[in-house]
């Protein structure tokens, strides 16, 4: 579960001697929905010469499932038909229904919803026999194509929650989280759309999600939450503990820690880098110490009379309501001003053209009216020049050249 400390591992490692390490940079990428900096990585491992046909074929699944997230629609789509037809010919039938579940994704965000059944319906048949979780993720496009088809009724709701419930069970967590995303989205469901935004620690993810909104408002400054389940009926004037008070201290950081995701259980080690981010991670040194932290933190949540208990299970440690409560979760957004740190983000990605409000938001996962707001703001004293008005307002940087 320490991607991170997995990718700072990786990167000491030479992918020219063993090319495989940028696949696995790439999927360990993918746990974070990081796929715009997994897909140079799949290309240059595609590029290697010491990669068999047979992992080219993996890679290539890979770089498709990346241009997808990243709504490279029309190149994805040629990279699977290649799949599909060089893993039919060499009877790598699961391979074959992995292209054939992409292809469906494609045709869903393409609404050719006719031709995404199709292939839903040729994959389950290749994959019938294999483990579980390859079974559910058809399900869920199925279920998906469905909700889309019919804008939302009740049998195509119904179905996609069943797919929710057993991706539960079965411990899938990031499925749990894409249903209630096409939930949000297509039910346009704005608490459970900020419910996302404010329980998915993955930026990538986060700006996902502000891309698909049918009806972009800004985001709040922060988010009550009420417990595991999505909907929780409202109860008038709840006790409450807000995470956005300013306290120190390894109790406040251990609760901040797993108040990060609604979803996913956070791994042991995870955690620890967490609480301890200075640290070399040492596995048997770590154990002993989280142990510890997480006794202290529980007697301290009862001492409080906060009615949340956190639960450890092989999956992780996670956040158990008991009672009716609230944790309220702040948001990262600073609305006072843009950072250096987020003009230097700006200069980088438009050094050389001008650009909108909502491009700037997309870069720096900000909401796209508060960007607008500041960025008007910031051009008064920062080197940045403004044309145009309301939708047709650009930005460039005084010493880039117009576009």
């Amino acid at each position: 579960g320490a991607s991170d400390h997995a990718l700072k591992i990786f990167q000491r490692l030479s992918v020219y001697e063993n090319p495989e390490v940028l696949l696995y940079q790439s999927v360990t990428l993918f746990t974070q929905w990081r796929y715009s900096e997994a897909i140079p990585k799949l290309i240059l491992y595609l590029e290697s010469s010491a990669t068999n046909e047979y992992q080219k074929m993996i890679g290539r699944l890979n770089l498709a499932s990346a241009f997808i997230f990243e709504t490279r629609y029309d190149e994805a789509a040629h990279l699977l038909h290649l799949i599909a037809q060089e893993a039919k010919k060499q009877n790598h039938h699961l391979l074959r229904g992995n292209s054939l579940e992409l292809m469906a994704q494609v045709a869903i965000y393409q609404k050719q919803f006719t031709a995404a059944d199709a292939y839903i319906k040729e994959a389950s048949a290749l994959i019938h026999q294999s483990a579980p979780s390859y079974r559910l993720f058809l399900e869920k496009w199925s279920a998906v194509s469905k909700l889309y088809q019919t804008g939302g009724d009740l049998a195509s709701l119904q179905n996609l929650n069943w797919v929710r419930e057993k991706a539960i069970e079965l411990k899938l967590w990031e499925s749990v989280r894409d249903c209630d995303f096409f939930f949000a989205i297509v039910k346009n469901d704005r608490h459970l759309f900020d419910r996302l935004y404010f329980g998915t620690p993955h930026k990538a993810y986060r700006q996902r999600l502000l891309r698909f909104d049918p009806n972009p408002k800004p985001i709040s400054r922060h988010f009550d939450w009420r417990g595991n389940t999505a909907h929780q009926p409202t109860i008038e004037k709840p006790k409450m503990l807000d995470l956005g008070a300013k306290s120190s201290g390894q109790n406040w950081r251990l609760l901040k820690a797993l108040s990060m995701d609604f979803y996913a259980p956070m791994k042991a080690f995870a955690l620890y880098l967490h609480l301890f981010p200075e640290e070399n991670l040492d596995p048997e040194a770590a154990l002993p110490r989280i142990y510890s932290s997480v006794l202290r933190v529980k007697k301290w949540l009862k001492s409080q009379q906060v009615p949340i208990e956190i639960e450890h299970s092989d999956a992780g440690y996670r956040l158990i309501w008991t009672a009716p409560f609230v944790l309220r979760i702040p948001s990262a957004i600073n609305f006072q001003k843009i950072s250096s740190t987020g003009f230097e983000i700006l200069l980088k990605n438009f050094s050389t053209q001008s650009f909108s409000s909502t491009e700037a938001a997309m870069v720096l996962d900000l909401p796209q009216r508060s960007v607008a707001r500041l960025l008007k703001e910031a051009a008064i004293g920062e080197n940045l020049e403004v044309t145009g008005q309301g939708r047709k307002t650009r930005y460039r940087f005084k010493n880039a050249k117009a576009s």
